[in-house]
């Protein structure tokens, strides 16, 4: 079986910070991975908010090396990815280091 690869354009935001006494807000970056693109399963959909449920949602798995290259986001400022043009927020991320090390983030698609 040949698992089908996808590359994914992540826009995410660096913390800000204070530079010699001055706050200086995190520049947006981008960088282009390589992800396997799944939907989620029903069990899935049933598990997330309610307001959640009628937009699209999707799980990315992706190789340790492309995780160490990106910063995900935190609540205030989401990570988005970009599939095949259409715009997704992060939702979840875990990290698993046993058998197989691989990233799963689960996103949803931006409002519009």
């Amino acid at each position: 079986m040949t698992i089908r690869k996808t590359t994914v354009t992540v826009t995410f935001f660096p913390e800000s910070e204070y530079v010699d006494g001055r706050y200086v807000e995190g520049t947006p970056e981008t960088k282009d991975i390589q992800a396997v693109v799944m939907r989620c399963s029903m069990k899935e959909k049933q598990l997330m908010s309610e307001g959640y449920r009628g937009r699209e949602t999707l799980k990315l798995y992706f190789s340790p090396e492309a995780f160490q290259e990106i910063e995900m986001g935190d609540t205030e400022n989401p990570s988005t990815f970009t599939i095949n043009g259409k715009v997704y927020e992060q939702l979840s991320t875990e990290h698993w280091d046993q058998l197989i090390e691989h990233t799963k983030v689960q996103v949803i698609e931006q409002e519009p």
